[in-house]
């Protein structure tokens, strides 16, 4: 076993002692034996350089472009593929379906598809609700005991303590029937721990849409 063992180490260092010379050969632009310098590795890489089609750079100033904006996209949001394909206008062939946040229980919070006014209205309910301010406005003047059985109804919660003071609110994507649309809301207390789910009706009246119905949906406290 030791004789094959310096057997092999041999091998190694001879081998090990032969790379340099190598190295050399190719590095040097000797002649060959017979005094040809064409038959040399340094001087067939010479030539295939010299004979090599290079075509002209593409883009030459991209590499040291400033990329720290794309687009429309704000240079707050960090660069990335995904910020760059959500920038394409909704009204380009490569643009992508949007996505939009979902409440367990509640719904997508998806109102691109709800009519302005609707929206509008909803909203300015909504504000009214959380800073206990007038909202008939909003009603049609037939609907307005809905909008006083609703405030008598959440008043009352209050005093049992079962519902703490409304502060936030978000808006779901509403339904349609066609003549009147529903629009889910969530009120939140102030630490987004409880809530209570409206639906909230419209109807249009006189070319306008009004509120036609209040329906408490569910309370979680």
């Amino acid at each position: 076993m030791k004789k094959n063992l310096l057997k092999t180490r041999k091998v190694f260092f001879l081998t090990a002692a032969a790379i340099p010379f190598l190295f050399l050969s190719c590095g040097r632009g000797g002649k060959t034996q017979n005094g040809d310098v064409t038959g040399t590795l340094r001087y067939q890489v010479e030539r295939l350089l010299e004979d090599f089609q290079w075509s002209d750079e593409l883009e030459p100033g991209r590499l040291s472009e400033n990329v720290s904006r794309y687009g429309n996209i704000s240079d707050k949001v960090k660069l990335s593929q995904l910020a760059i394909i959500c920038s394409v206008p909704e009204n380009s062939d490569d643009a992508v379906e949007s996505v939009y946040p979902y409440l367990e229980g509640f719904g997508l919070l998806d109102v691109s598809e709800t009519p302005a006014q609707i929206l509008s209205s909803a909203k300015a309910f909504c504000k009214a609700v959380v800073e206990d301010s007038d909202a008939d406005s909003l009603f049609s003047k037939e609907s307005l005991y809905s909008l006083a059985f609703f405030r008598r109804d959440i008043e009352e919660l209050k005093s049992k303590k079962e519902l703490p003071p409304l502060d936030s609110f978000v808006v779901g994507m509403a339904f349609t029937g066609g003549t009147s649309y529903d629009v889910p809301v969530r009120f939140y207390d102030s630490k987004k721990e409880r809530f209570v789910d409206v639906d909230v009706f419209f109807n249009e009246e006189g070319g306008s849409w009004k509120i036609d119905q209040i329906q408490i949906r569910k309370i979680n406290f």
